[in-house]
């Protein structure tokens, strides 16, 4: 902290609005200032206290030795230190110098008759914070202690609350569950928590502050640029094997394959700007999560679906997929030629449209959703060329886990046409 030798002017000093500021940020909104007021003359603790309570904003605790206040201060809770230098047995100074010994930070002004130089260089080198000397117009004089006190209270509160705040988003970087770093806009890490140095095996006191060392290097196995490099240098070129998914020119998310040990593996990464408190770029951060898992089992699967999808489409019976409503959401080859039209002529239809009897179509929703198969339920289909086909439609349906219908799967099968019956007359046994 610095010391401020306050100088009585002769006029009210006006407080600026410097700790107005710093009292709107500190978090205390009107809480009282407790002050501990050490004085060995009586008259000088009664008037104090009198005008600081006056202003609204003071509790004033006097003390009249030095050994009273450090008791004071043992079982009492205070905001700033007000003393006097000449006292007694333990003067102000010794006072001062007990109470920063303790590890006390407390905003300690020295208010005193005395104003020699060495006196203020003595105080400053102890840890005053301010030095008021008494005597001129008692109402700027306390105007001017109102004023310092304010300042030195709320700068120390506001100090406190920044430090809690940085040690607080501190512990949340520490322990935020993905791999994560931040670097300057010169590209040198200035963060590097606990989930990366898991994953690199890389300390943070190894890189933090060095120069020259590229995070790709131990995150993807070589030199090249991360998604930090890439928002900050403008001329580093995105490489192939950065799958972007997100590009908005303030933030970058991509999927990047890379070599782990002799096998590939796959990473999300996502980087945004750093800014500092005026809004302007200060660096890059950069998250990463292995999805090595993920991204094999979404390649099974989708192997695997077009695996069933190849099944269903070298299937020789037509195959139908309808929904609860029997609208047709899918069908297969073997469906198109027989109706002949393509699948977009077929999807989004609903089943009654391909029927000559489309009341053959009732009830097929109401077995099905009792748990129910259809089978042998009987069709007459209308091609899209107006020509009639005859067909058995057999029917199950995929119910959820409420036990509602999601959708039906249907297959159509052609008869035979009884031995000895023309094909001309086979619908009349329909």
């Amino acid at each position: 902290m610095f010391l401020h030798t306050a100088q009585n002017s002769g006029s009210e000093s006006q407080p600026d609005n410097e700790y107005s500021c710093l009292k709107a940020i500190s978090g205390v909104d009107d809480e009282r200032i407790k002050v501990l007021l050490v004085d060995d003359e009586s008259g000088v603790l009664d008037v104090t206290k009198i005008f600081l309570e006056k202003k609204g904003n003071f509790i004033v605790k006097c003390c009249n030795s030095a050994e009273m206040a450090l008791r004071e201060l043992e079982c009492g809770c205070y905001d700033a230190v007000v003393s006097d230098y000449g006292m007694p047995g333990m003067n102000g100074l010794e006072l001062l110098f007990e109470i920063r010994s303790s590890g006390s930070d407390i905003p300690f002004i020295f208010f005193t008759g005395k104003g020699r130089e060495e006196v203020v260089i003595e105080a400053i080198n102890n840890g005053a914070d301010y030095y008021i000397r008494k005597g001129g117009d008692p109402k700027s004089l306390f105007a001017e202690l109102s004023h310092v006190m304010t300042e030195a209270v709320y700068s120390r509160r506001y100090e406190v609350s920044a430090g809690n705040s940085d040690r607080f988003i501190s512990g949340l970087f520490h322990h935020l569950p993905d791999p994560t770093y931040a670097v300057n806009r010169d590209g040198v890490v200035i963060a590097w928590n606990r989930a990366i140095e898991e994953m690199t095996g890389v300390h943070a006191g190894d890189v933090v502050g060095r120069k020259g060392f590229n995070p790709s290097e131990v995150l993807y196995g070589t030199g090249r640029p991360s998604l930090a490099d890439l928002l900050l240098n403008s001329g580093a070129v995105m490489p192939d094997n950065y799958n972007t998914t997100t590009n908005s020119g303030s933030m970058i998310i991509a999927e990047i394959s890379t070599m782990q040990s002799g096998e590939l593996s796959y990473m999300r990464a996502k980087g945004t700007y750093l800014y500092d408190g005026d809004g302007s770029v200060a660096g890059a951060i950069e998250s990463v999560r292995d999805i090595t898992e993920w991204k094999v089992a979404e390649m099974k699967l989708k192997r695997m679906n077009e695996y069933r999808k190849a099944l269903i489409e070298s299937h020789i019976d037509p195959l139908v997929t309808l929904s609860p409503d029997l609208r047709i959401t899918d069908v297969n080859g073997a469906t198109e030629k027989l109706l002949g039209c393509g699948r977009e002529d077929i999807v989004n239809c609903h089943l009654r449209e391909w029927l000559l009897n489309p009341e053959a179509a009732d009830g097929i929703f109401g077995s099905l959703a009792d748990g129910k198969a259809v089978r042998d339920h009987r069709l007459n289909v209308l091609k899209k060329s107006g020509e009639k086909i005859a067909a058995y439609l057999y029917a199950t349906a995929y119910l959820d886990a409420e036990g509602d219908v999601k959708c039906i799967f249907a297959e159509l099968h052609e008869p035979l046409p009884f031995m000895g019956v023309p094909d001309d007359l086979w619908w009349l046994s329909m």
